[in-house]
């Protein structure tokens, strides 16, 4: 819209750069590109915002006070960090309630190939240590032992929900305590007993070998030299 004034572009990306600004680098950029598509004059930017007026008298007649419009926030998942730089299609999705100033409610109603929701982000911080997944373990049958391997991409808890909020009031974050499910109890039980059976049949084959090998005088020391051909 027109309206003089506006921030100091530079001084934002310098805030960003050394962390202090309050605003993503895709929302700088977006600020900065609404320059090119300014009104030349104030009578321009009334016109424009009576036609606003008009399409939202429209809009709320159509729904009535009790129609809900279905609308996808995004048209993909959860982008990284400045990916979003390349492809402004997923933050117009919901421009048009901004402009209309009517009240929304952003929830997943599409998914994509693999499954997945759209428009669903969490926030690690948000989250406690033992909610998120960070690496996949498996049994190995042979030896009984649990191998681990990091994941690349983390996972949440089948249900995990956001009890932490720094910078909020302490009583936002509550405690939680989480049990340990059935099927994973059993597991490690099972895991941890093999693990106990296989090191108590190795130890008396250990103890053996150490008697057999053990030099206590310089007798068995001479004796084990005649035992073994060593070479040099």
């Amino acid at each position: 819209m027109f309206r003089p004034g506006g921030f100091n572009t530079v001084i934002k990306l310098i805030r960003f750069l050394v962390g202090a600004n309050r605003h993503t680098l895709t929302a700088i950029t977006l600020s900065n590109m609404t320059r090119l598509f300014s009104f030349c004059s104030e009578q321009n930017a009334q016109a424009c915002i009576a036609s606003v007026e008009s399409a939202r008298d429209r809009f709320e007649k159509t729904l009535g006070d009790d129609g809900v419009l279905l609308l996808p926030a995004a048209t993909k998942s959860a982008p990284f960090h400045n990916q979003d730089l390349m492809f402004f299609d997923s933050p117009g999705m919901t421009a048009l309630f901004n402009l209309f100033r009517v009240p929304v409610t952003v929830c997943p109603v599409l998914r994509l190939v693999d499954g997945l929701p759209l428009c669903v982000q969490v926030c690690e911080r948000h989250f406690k240590a033992e909610d998120i997944v960070r690496e996949t373990s498996y049994i190995d049958q042979a030896t009984g032992r649990t191998v681990t391997a990091p994941l690349l991409r983390l996972r949440l808890q089948a249900e995990a929900v956001p009890t932490v909020f720094p910078d909020c009031p302490s009583y936002l974050s509550i405690e939680s305590f989480r049990r340990e499910d059935p099927e994973s109890k059993r597991m490690r039980l099972e895991a941890a007993s093999f693990e106990n059976v296989l090191a108590e049949s190795l130890l008396p084959a250990k103890k053996k070998e150490e008697e057999a090998d053990k030099l206590c005088d310089l007798k068995d020391v001479a004796n084990f030299v005649q035992g073994k051909k060593l070479t040099f």
